[in-house]
């Protein structure tokens, strides 16, 4: 009965301290490791459904650029020699009209706002505030169509969705050469179509906490705040903004507060020879993985700053769609890009300027309209 006894306190016997603390310390670092891990977790699942909806968002915003009435995609023939304008099968419109002039992005480089070119132009200021609406030219006879910012956000407001936006969408074009000179040189012509570059990127953070709100009575909501020109000045807010003047002028603000950040370009540094498809750049040959951008001063040194950041997207004068995965470690003005330069590419000079926006955009479309 003694050895029994003496048996069943062995067998209650608990932990030791040592043993709880071990498990405590075995259980922290679990959770430790999992703190760090979430973060990461929740960044990839919000770039992940920023990208979806940049995508549903660029796939609107074609839509709407081929459908709209007044951009009417729509082959024109020009007229016979010897006939007047009128007497071809169409007058040209829209894109169209942008072909027809040959001096229009007549070498095949993109077409910028504020260029004071005669088909794409920013609008007038509302109070001195650019609030992101642009003016496109849309027939030879002056006619031109104002398309506003509020016709750029995504979700619109509809009569069975609030439509509460948390993109918007910009675009560049350029004309596609398709007649070279025996010496190379571009001959712009009538023929050659037209592509389009467009830039879908969130609205400024702090703009998606903004309550909606009642005011003489009427309620103001975002997509109001952002592009209903009859919301009182001091309500409105930039759907995304950069600074407006100073040495800092065009930085991105985050705020909804500054002028609106249009698309913005960069030149490529001429005359670097690329390495062939495949092989590392050796000597004066360059690795295709590389970008090398020509950075000068003032706005350059901001545009620059933005453009270098891991996961930014920029177009090239060919089309093509590149991601920054960083910057060259041995040229601080080097690029490292994803996909490589195309094969077909010999010299970075055939590369021209690259366009892109200030914010990292959640998606970015090449179009092709064809005559």
């Amino acid at each position: 009965m003694a050895h029994a006894r003496i048996n069943t306190r062995r067998a209650r016997r608990g932990f030791t301290l040592v043993e709880i603390l071990i498990a405590v310390l075995v259980l922290s670092l679990g959770l430790l490791g999992l703190a760090a891990v979430f973060p990461v977790v929740v960044r990839e699942q919000r770039i992940a459904v920023d990208e979806t909806r940049g995508v549903e968002a660029a796939a609107a915003a074609e839509s709407w650029l081929r459908s709209h009435e007044s951009l009417g995609f729509r082959a024109v023939l020009p007229p016979r020699p010897g006939q007047a304008q009128s007497d071809g099968i169409d007058m040209p419109r829209g894109f169209d009209a942008w072909r027809r002039d040959l001096d229009w992005s007549s070498d095949g480089e993109w077409v910028l706002i504020d260029e004071n070119n005669s088909f794409l132009t920013s609008t007038g200021e509302i109070q001195g505030i650019d609030f992101g609406d642009i003016l496109v030219a849309v027939s030879d006879d002056g006619e031109e169509l104002l398309v506003r910012v509020g016709d750029r956000l995504w979700p619109r407001p509809t009569s069975y969705n609030s439509g509460r936006p948390r993109l918007v969408w910009d675009f560049v074009a350029r004309r596609v050469p398709t007649r070279f000179s025996s010496g190379g040189q571009v001959q712009p012509s009538v023929l050659d179509p037209i592509q389009i570059a467009l830039f879908v990127r969130p609205i400024d953070a702090r703009l998606l906490n903004l309550p909606d709100e009642r005011r003489n009575n009427r309620l103001i909501t975002l997509y109001d705040r952002l592009a209903d020109a009859d919301v009182p000045a001091d309500r409105r807010r930039i759907a995304t903004a950069v600074r407006p003047t100073g040495p800092e002028a065009g930085r991105a603000t985050g705020d909804g507060f500054g002028t609106y950040g249009h698309i913005v370009s960069l030149e490529v540094e001429p005359g670097v020879n690329y390495a062939p498809p495949g092989e590392p750049g050796v000597g004066t040959q360059f690795p295709r993985d590389r970008v090398l951008i020509r950075v000068g001063g003032g706005s350059d040194n901001v545009n620059w700053q933005q453009l270098s950041r891991p996961g930014q997207k920029f177009v090239d004068r060919l089309g093509v769609v590149y991601t920054v995965r960083g910057v060259d470690s041995a040229r601080s003005n080097a690029l490292i890009v994803d996909p490589p330069v195309p094969g077909t590419v010999s010299t970075s000079s055939e590369l021209g300027e690259v366009v892109f926006v200030p914010q990292t955009p959640s998606a970015v479309r090449i179009m092709t309209v064809k005559p």
